[in-house]
């Protein structure tokens, strides 16, 4: 398969601090990831327009400039190149530079293998009064589609989660999927909303309603290399019946459920990374009765992999 177009994680905003340079492979080739001193994150293409020095390996970021290493070209916040070192006249150059985005403690970029603008973004959602996000990212083998699918997938859920009485329904609209989930979780019932934005990431709301928690999650899949690619996972926790209690008396207990909830979350995808790592694509699956989801979902994402 094609390489999906779409919004794509390249890394945690966490990890992106003032004057860090990072490199990070990105469908078969690198990026260069980067913020500069007020803050403002910037993807370009890591090889110098002059005569090819990789940014990543001896690169600085000056203040809001981006410095070369070989010869000291200076390129300014537009990417131009403003200056070079011993005093020499600089070059007309500019950066290869990616549309970027930061959403839901992540760091986006927007790829089309035809070059188009981005008709839709990745939303933010409002996390005040949930758990600081603990996050956690996994370098699998495959296709990175196999996420988001697993979220149409009502069977897996009970083969794979040993949920019951599992009952889904989904809508589509344009570049998003939502799919509803309600099941049992030992007795307990569950309720999940999953919405794809594109096959590059997934938001969920899930809700233990007789325990009063509440978790937001946000899942990418970032396809790095031919059959590779990254899952990474940030979520977050609320507990209702903690409200009564004082800000200061609130916070440690919910940081605590918070941990355990992402514990909890890890040890289960976990069970689907020993499925994905060994999956292969099927162009025309053999779908069993009730399984109209996973359907709906192939027809759907096929957007993201047209040529056109």
């Amino acid at each position: 398969m094609l390489y999906p177009n779409g919004w794509f994680a390249v890394c945690l905003s966490s990890s992106l601090k003032p004057g860090r340079l990072r490199t990070v492979a990105f469908m078969g080739n690198e990026l260069l990831v980067y913020r500069t001193r007020s803050g403002r994150v910037r993807v370009i293409e890591p090889h110098c327009p002059h005569l090819g020095a990789h940014f990543g390996y001896g690169g600085k970021v000056d203040g809001e400039n981006l410095v070369c290493p070989f010869h000291g070209l200076v390129f300014g916040p537009n990417g131009v190149c403003i200056g070079a070192g011993r005093s020499r006249t600089p070059p007309r150059a500019k950066l290869d530079e990616w549309l970027v985005q930061e959403r839901a403690g992540a760091v986006l970029v927007w790829r089309h293998n035809k070059g188009k603008a981005p008709d839709w973004e990745v939303p933010d959602s409002n996390m005040a009064g949930f758990s600081a996000a603990q996050e956690a990212c996994f370098e699998l083998k495959g296709y990175s589609y196999y996420g988001p699918e697993n979220t149409a997938d009502a069977t897996h859920f009970m083969q794979v989660h040993h949920l019951t009485d599992v009952a889904m329904s989904h809508e589509i609209r344009q570049h998003q999927m939502e799919v509803n989930l309600t099941a049992s979780w030992f007795g307990w019932q569950i309720k999940v909303r999953m919405i794809n934005y594109g096959v590059g990431c997934a938001y969920a709301e899930s809700e233990l309603p007789a325990w009063g928690l509440f978790m937001k999650s946000y899942s990418f899949g970032t396809p790095i290399a031919p059959l590779k690619w990254t899952y990474t996972l940030l979520d977050s926790t609320h507990v209702r019946w903690l409200d009564a209690l004082p800000r200061v008396l609130r916070w440690p207990p919910q940081a605590l459920v918070g941990a355990l909830m992402h514990w909890l979350t890890v040890k289960e995808i976990r069970k689907d990374f020993r499925i994905w790592n060994h999956r292969r694509h099927v162009n025309d699956p053999k779908l069993m009765q009730g399984e109209m989801h996973i359907a709906a979902f192939r027809r759907w994402m096929m957007q993201f992999y047209l040529r056109d």
